[in-house]
This record gives C-alpha cells, sequence and structure tokens, in this order.
C-alpha cells in the first residue's frame, strides 16, 4: 500500500540513512575488500535483509580491531535492525553501546529516542531526542522524530512545533507536512490540515494517505462532496486502501447509499480480511438494516482481529441486549459491555451496559449506570425522558432535569424489563 499509514515513526526511517564508515579502517587479516564489504553490509537499510545487517555489523563489533568510530557506528546500526526486528531490549543495549563509544553521536541519541518509544518509555525517549537536538540542531529528521513521538504521546502542541522546525530546514519534504497534518487534524484545526496535507499532496502527488486525511478534514467541516472526492481519489491512487475504502463506504452510508457503503467495505474485508475498523463498519450497517446475525458475525471477527475494539464490543452487547427475542442474552450483553467501558468509558457504554444489566436482572446497578449517565450532560436526560414518554412511562416536561418523575419513570420502566433508551 502505497503511502504513510498513520505517521512515521524514525525508527524506520533512519534505519535507511546510517553514516558511512570510514574507508580506512578494515578488519586486519581479512583483506580491505572483504572488511569493506562487511562495513557496506553493516550500514544497509535494515528494513530490508535485517538478518544480514545483524551478521556484517555483529563481525565488525566481534572482531575487535574497529576505531572508536566505527565501532558506534556498527552498534548504531545493530541497534536499529534489532528494533525492526522487535527486539527492543538489544537494541537498546546496543545503542547505548553506541552513545558511550561516541557521546558526539546525534543519529544513536535520536535512535536510541525510537527504541524506549517502542516500549513505551517516554520520558527516556524525550531526553534522548533533547540530547539529539543539541548535538545536531540542523538535522530535520531529529525534529520530525520527536514530533512523532510528542504525537504518540498526546501533546498535539509540541508535536506541531518540532514539524515547523523540521519543514524550517527542509520545506520540500512531504513526510513533514503530512504529519503536521496529522497533528492539526488530531487537534480539530480542520482548515490548518488541509492546507499541510494540501502541500504534501503537491510534493508527492501519490500520496494516497494524504488524501484519505484530507478527506477526513474535509467531513468534519461540512464538506460533504469533497471527502468524497479526496477517498475517491486515494482509492484511485490505491485500490487496496481498505482505510479509504472504510471511510467512502461510512461517507455512503450517512448519504442513504447503502449498496455502494456495502460494496466499499466488502472490497475492504477482501483486501484485508482481519481490518477491525471495515469489520466493525460493516456490521454497524448490518445491525442498522436489522441483518443482525450478519452482524453478529462481523463484530466478533472485528474483535478477533482487535480485542480493544470498543465499537464492536458496544455493538454487540446492544444487540444480545435489546435485539430480537431469540438474540438476547443478557450474560453475553454484560461480557461485552463491561469490555467496552473498560476500553472507552462515556455516555454510551455506560448506557449499553446499563441496557445488558436489565436484559440479565440486575436492575439495582442498570439504575446506578443510568444515573451516571444523566449525571454527564442533561441532554443525555432529555433523551432518556422523551424515550419514556414516547413508551408511556414519563409524562412530565423534557426539560432535562432529574427529578422524582423522570426516576419514578426509569424505575417503572426497569421493573417491566423495558428499555429507557429505544
Amino acid at each position: 500500500m502505497k503511502g504513510w499509514l498513520k505517521h512515521l515513526t524514525m525508527a524506520a526511517i533512519m534505519m535507511g540513512a546510517h553514516p558511512t564508515f570510514a574507508q580506512d579502517n578494515a578488519g586486519q587479516g581479512a583483506g580491505p575488500d572483504a572488511a569493506q564489504e562487511m562495513m557496506s553490509a553493516c550500514g544497509a537499510d535494515a528494513r530490508g535483509d535485517v538478518q544480514s545487517v545483524l551478521n556484517a555489523c555483529t563481525w565488525i563489533i566481534d572482531r575487535g580491531d574497529a576505531s572508536a568510530t566505527d565501532l558506534a557506528r556498527a552498534h548504531n546500526n545493530r541497534g536499529n535492525a534489532y528494533l525492526a526486528n522487535g527486539r527492543a531490549d538489544r537494541a537498546l543495549a546496543d545503542l547505548g553501546r553506541a552513545v558511550e563509544l561516541d557521546p558526539e553521536f546525534a543519529l544513536a541519541f535520536n535512535n536510541r529516542a525510537n527504541a524506549y518509544l517502542s516500549v513505551g518509555r517516554f520520558e527516556e525517549a524525550f531526553a534522548y531526542f533533547e540530547e539529539a537536538v543539541r548535538l545536531n540542531p540542523f538535522d530535520p529528521n531529529t525534529y520530525f522524530s520527536r514530533g512523532n513521538a510528542y504525537l504518540d504521546y498526546g501533546d498535539l502542541e509540541a508535536a506541531r512545533n518540532n514539524f515547523d522546525g523540521a519543514i524550517r530546514l527542509d520545506a520540500e519534504n512531504p513526510r513533514y507536512h503530512y504529519n503536521r497534518g496529522l497533528a492539526n487534524l488530531y487537534d480539530a484545526a480542520y482548515e490548518d490540515a488541509i492546507d499541510d496535507f494540501n502541500r504534501t499532496i503537491e510534493l508527492d502527488p501519490e500520496q494516497g494517505f494524504a488524501y484519505t486525511n484530507r478527506g477526513n478534514a474535509n467531513l468534519s467541516l461540512d464538506r460533504i462532496d469533497a471527502a468524497l472526492e479526496d477517498y475517491s481519489m486515494a482509492i484511485e491512487i490505491d485500490s487496496g486502501d481498505a482505510y479509504a475504502l472504510t471511510n467512502r463506504g461510512n461517507l455512503y452510508r450517512t448519504l442513504g447509499r447503502e449498496e455502494d457503503a456495502m460494496a466499499d467495505y466488502n472490497m475492504a474485508v477482501r483486501v484485508d480480511p482481519m481490518f477491525a475498523y471495515a469489520l466493525s463498519s460493516r456490521g454497524e450497517a448490518h445491525r442498522a438494516a436489522e441483518r443482525y446475525v450478519d452482524a453478529i458475525a462481523d463484530f466478533r471477527v472485528a474483535i478477533r482481529a482487535n480485542p480493544a475494539d470498543a465499537f464492536a464490543h458496544n455493538a454487540l452487547a446492544w444487540i444480545f441486549a435489546t435485539g430480537p427475542g431469540g438474540l438476547r442474552d443478557g450474560d453475553r450483553a454484560v461480557e461485552h459491555a463491561r469490555q467496552a467501558v473498560a476500553i472507552a468509558p462515556g455516555a454510551d457504554t455506560l448506557d449499553t451496559l446499563a441496557a445488558a444489566l436489565v436484559e440479565a436482572g440486575e436492575l439495582e446497578e442498570a439504575m446506578d449506570h443510568y444515573r451516571a449517565v444523566m449525571d454527564q450532560d442533561e441532554a443525555n436526560v432529555r433523551l432518556y425522558q422523551k424515550s419514556l414518554k414516547e413508551q408511556g412511562y414519563y409524562s412530565g416536561a423534557v426539560d432535562g432535569i432529574v427529578g422524582r418523575g423522570t426516576i419514578r419513570a426509569f424505575e417503572a420502566c426497569i421493573a417491566a424489563g423495558c428499555q429507557p433508551m429505544r
């Protein structure tokens, strides 16, 4: 698939940007050509043949006759290869040795920061990024790398500031504009995000994910036609772009184009049968159309693909709690609802948990959760009041005030086995 899936980490980028070895430090006894060949192999892109990089770097390190500078670079490159191979502990050890051997080696500090990021140790990562910037304040990739770290950490302002720094040093790199666009998108600065994605596309017209995310920004601004055009362009660039297919499918659904939506979902799932986002989106389309068996199947596969898919857990719980009688299962509803609340606590998941508890006969706990939902926002109270009034349990004003009449209506509905929110 073309483009950057979300945002590139420098652990991936820097593996293809190792410094070259000095040519006057060939290993003794093996001949200068063989030694130089190993040095070149050690400096190769670790995203290719990882084992060859590991073997070459280990050969240099074990010989014991390399200069401190070359040895530092061998440890740096082997550390990156270990990181590419998912062995963060060995990567940290090698990259730590690299900075010990060469305390001025900015790239090794940068790469060790990325190794710390891979295991979620943000404090150490930011400290190493700080040193990398101090040693080489004119390297845009270091700012870019640190910006990605802040993006992962959720500090969008700091992420943006670092992407700004990278762009000041190299305004022609599409990655920098793209990732700043992501920071702006996540921060709801949609016009700024669109500007960044526009610039990305100018620099790299084949960057499909820039179109997808520009579509997301346009959709957030209710520019439906522009969003649809962007998603379609991303799919034209890469017909296997499951994200763009799913996003376009969701947009088609909001436009009432159910067949087009289902075609996009089906294609996304064919491209990636374990793509939870597409499976959950298709499952919701089935649920809304009362194709409950198909919906349950999609949501279950989505959860296998991503056990932290709160939407799928919540949707399954709702079907088991409120669906047709033959599908209702209070215990399963409660199980999935508790999972959804644990992953994404909020009014929607708490309401579903309350509904599941009603189906399971746990009425007192259900009422506690309904109260928690109402405590969050008076708009929730009005929704409940309206639904209870339509069901004949409430006769008061739909005013968002939790009075005795509202509570009595809840209690009567729950005692009768009904659902306060239909």
